[in-house]
């Protein structure tokens, strides 16, 4: 997987009771602006996780020109951002999320009209709709993604469909159909890491400290599901986990321990 892509979180987590009230200012401001959408950050970043190993070897073939262009609108995605954000690695930087998510949106749909019978146009559909919901933009992002269900189903991004798909029907308060999306997510892989997403994702829509309207809070049930979540990652014996496993069951044990405190 090329270097310049990387899984990024904007909080972590805390492992050890008595490190939980340090963190509690951080983390309600941080559950008040995500509310459900609390693992990751943006969207597309779990498309990158699934498809970036896949183009890199689809690109050796005859294809490749195809590819780059592809990955060359594709690598907005991993953009700073910031007032003082500087170029990285060839890929600019932006002021604002807004400016960054507009440029990759612009950029994925001059691939889709150049391409739009390419096999990989699927995959920058699925890109183009996370791009479409970070700007608010719910009922394109839902198109884009019904257009590429079908063809999706059964593949490796099947549950990158499935949650983005959830995501889209969330930001239209849509929350069963959210929760059938993200249940199909973890039902359409066999990687733990994704099936525990899918179930923090479940377990995030019932916690009491996360907000969604038409949801039924049950710290109860909650709790359950994050356990679940945490029995399927592996934890750290000689060496060290993955990153984003480990920011993963950081995450998950924050969530077990706001939840014994309420």
């Amino acid at each position: 997987m090329p270097g310049k892509i990387r899984k990024r979180s904007e909080v972590g987590g805390l492992a050890q009771p008595d490190q939980v009230m340090t963190g509690l200012t951080t983390t309600y401001s941080f559950l008040d602006r995500y509310k459900y959408f609390i693992v990751g950050g943006f969207l597309a970043v779990i498309v990158v996780l699934l498809a970036v190993s896949w183009i890199s070897s689809y690109m050796e073939n005859r294809d490749i020109r195809i590819s780059e262009e592809f990955y060359d609108a594709f690598k907005l995605a991993d953009a700073p951002v910031g007032e003082n954000a500087t170029e990285r690695g060839g890929v600019p930087a932006f002021k604002t999320n807004a400016e960054k998510f507009g440029k990759l949106a612009e950029g994925l749909q001059t691939f889709l009209a150049d391409h739009e019978s390419h096999r990989i146009s699927d995959t920058a559909r699925v890109a183009l709709a996370a791009a479409l919901l970070e700007l608010s933009n719910n009922t394109e992002a839902l198109t884009q993604l019904n257009a590429v269900a079908e063809s999706l189903e059964g593949t490796a991004l099947s549950p990158v469909l499935h949650e983005t798909l959830a995501y889209a029907h969330l930001r239209q308060g849509q929350v069963d159909l959210a929760v059938s999306e993200f249940k199909k997510m973890g039902e359409m892989t066999a990687n733990s890491y994704l099936k525990a997403r899918s179930l923090i994702h479940l377990g995030d829509l019932v916690n009491p400290f996360t907000s969604v309207q038409g949801s039924t809070k049950n710290a109860e049930e909650a709790r359950k599901l994050y356990q679940e979540a945490l029995d399927l990652l592996p934890e750290p014996v000689e060496q060290a986990l993955d990153p984003i496993v480990t920011l993963t069951r950081q995450e998950i044990q924050l969530r077990l321990s706001l939840l014994n405190l309420g």
